[in-house]
C-alpha cells in the first residue's frame, strides 16, 4: 500500500431525478437483482446487482471480499453504464457500473459523463473482470478469492513492456476499479484495493469515490500473428473456458466451423472469426438486449448489434472449436486532451474477447466493427479505434 499520491478533495454526489430514477430502475428490473454481499471469499458463477442500491456502501466480509459482489449477470456480457445524471450544482453524481453493458440509446446519451482520467504514455484498453462462465442465458466471473493488492501481483514476460497508469475517479461507482490487464504491482491512497488474479480485477472495499487515486503498472507483450500460430490451446488455468452449455444451439457450431474452413491453426480460427464479424456485420444499438442461446442465433441471422452481441457470440462460437475463450468488460482508453490525461466517459465502455495461448496467455481479440485495442494490432489486424458508428 502506498500512501504517496495526492487525493485533491471530494466532489459532492447528488441523487438524480427520482422521475428518471425511477423509470430507469423499473425499465431494468427485469434484468437486475441484488445479491447478499455474504461472507465468503469466492466469486461466486452469478450475482446481481440492485440499480436501486448501487450507490450503497456495503462493508466487505472478515475474510475477505466476496469477488462478485458487483460481477453480474443480466443476459451478459458487458457492462450497463447507467449514468443517471442531475443538474445539481453542475455536479454529476457518481455513475454505477455494473460488468454488464446494455448502451441502450437512452443510457448512452447520458453517457458522456466523464467516469475517470488515467494519466499514460500507452494507451490501452481498460479491464473491470473477465467473464469466464456461459450457462446460455448470461456469462459470469470462473470463483476466485482475492487478497490485498500489495506486493507482486504477476510477473513480466521477457520482451515485455512495464507501463504505467495513473488513475482517478471522477463520476465512476460501483467497487470495481478499472486497470489494463496482466498488472504487475499497484499503489494506492485511501480505501484499499484488492486482486482477483484470474479475473484481473481490482476490487475497492466499499465503494469508488470521486477523486479516489491508485496507480497500476502492468506488462504489455504483444506477441505476432507469426509466434501465435505455433502456439497450441491445450493448458488455459480452468476447464471453464472450454466449455459451453448442452443446449447450445447446433447452429451456433455450424456457422464457426463454416466461418473457419481453411483455417489450420487455432491462431488462424479466432482470427477467422474476429475477421468474420468485423466485415459482415453491422453495428448497432437498435436491437433487442441480451445474449441468451436464442439470442446469438438472432444476432447471426439479422447480423447488427453492439458490443455484447459481437463478444458473446464470438466466444461461444470460439468455444464450440475447442480455443478456450472468455469475455473482458471495461472501457476503450477514452479521449486524449490537452492536460495529457485520457478521459474515460460512459460512452467507452465496451467488451471484447481473449483466447488463451499456451506460453503466452491470454490474447485480446475485438470483433465489433469501429473498435480495435491499441498495441494489439499486430495480431488483430486491427487499427486502433474507439468509437463503432452506427
Amino acid at each position: 500500500m502506498s500512501d504517496d499520491l495526492d487525493l485533491r478533495g471530494i466532489d459532492q454526489r447528488h441523487e438524480p431525478d427520482p422521475q428518471f430514477r425511477s423509470a430507469l430502475c423499473s425499465r431494468l428490473a427485469a434484468i437486475v437483482t441484488e445479491t447478499d454481499p455474504g461472507s465468503v471469499t469466492e466469486a461466486p458463477g452469478l450475482a446481481m446487482i440492485d440499480l436501486e442500491r448501487a450507490s450503497e456502501k456495503r462493508e466487505p466480509s472478515r475474510n475477505g471480499r466476496r469477488i462478485a459482489r458487483v460481477i453480474l449477470a443480466v443476459a451478459a456480457v458487458v457492462a450497463i453504464i447507467v449514468v443517471a445524471t442531475s443538474e445539481v450544482d453542475d455536479v454529476t453524481p457518481a455513475a454505477a457500473v455494473n460488468p454488464l453493458v446494455d448502451v441502450r440509446p437512452e443510457l448512452v446519451n447520458r453517457g458522456n459523463v466523464e467516469l475517470f482520467t488515467v494519466a499514460t504514455d500507452t494507451p490501452r484498453y481498460l479491464a473491470l473482470t473477465a467473464l469466464g462462465q456461459f450457462d446460455g442465458t448470461r456469462w459470469s466471473t470462473v470463483p476466485e478469492e482475492t487478497r490485498p493488492a500489495e506486493g507482486t501481483l504477476g510477473h513480466a514476460p521477457p520482451n515485455a513492456e512495464v507501463i504505467t497508469q495513473r488513475i482517478t475517479i471522477k463520476n465512476l461507482g460501483g467497487s470495481l476499479a478499472p486497470a489494463s490487464r496482466t498488472a504487475t504491482s499497484a499503489a494506492w491512497a485511501g480505501i484499499s484495493l484488492s486482486w482477483a488474479n484470474e479475473a484481473g480485477a481490482f476490487y475497492v472495499d466499499g465503494d469508488l469515490q470521486p477523486n479516489y487515486q491508485y496507480q497500476v503498472t502492468f506488462a504489455d507483450s504483444a506477441p505476432t500473428a507469426e509466434e501465435l500460430r505455433t502456439a497450441t490451446v491445450d493448458r488455459a488455468p480452468d476447464s471453464a473456458y472450454y466449455n459451453l452449455p448442452s443446449n447450445l444451439p447446433s447452429a451456433i457450431r455450424d456457422v464457426a466451423v463454416s466461418v473457419t474452413t481453411g483455417a489450420t491453426t487455432p491462431y488462424d480460427q479466432a482470427r477467422a472469426l474476429q475477421d468474420w464479424f468485423r466485415t459482415n456485420f453491422e453495428y448497432s444499438l437498435t436491437v433487442q438486449r441480451g445474449h441468451s442461446n436464442d439470442a446469438m442465433v438472432n444476432f447471426l441471422s439479422i447480423r447488427k448489434g453492439y458490443c455484447e452481441q459481437f463478444s458473446g457470440t464470438f466466444a461461444a462460437m470460439a468455444r464450440s472449436l475447442g480455443l478456450p475463450t472468455r469475455v473482458v468488460v471495461g472501457f476503450t482508453p477514452g479521449q486524449l486532451r490537452a492536460d495529457g490525461l485520457y478521459h474515460v466517459a460512459g460512452r467507452d465502455a465496451h467488451a471484447w474477447d481473449e483466447v488463451w495461448f499456451d506460453g503466452y496467455g491470454w490474447i485480446l481479440f475485438d470483433p465489433t466493427p469501429g473498435r480495435g485495442a491499441p498495441g494489439a494490432e499486430q495480431h488483430t489486424g486491427a487499427a486502433a479505434a474507439q468509437q463503432a458508428t452506427p
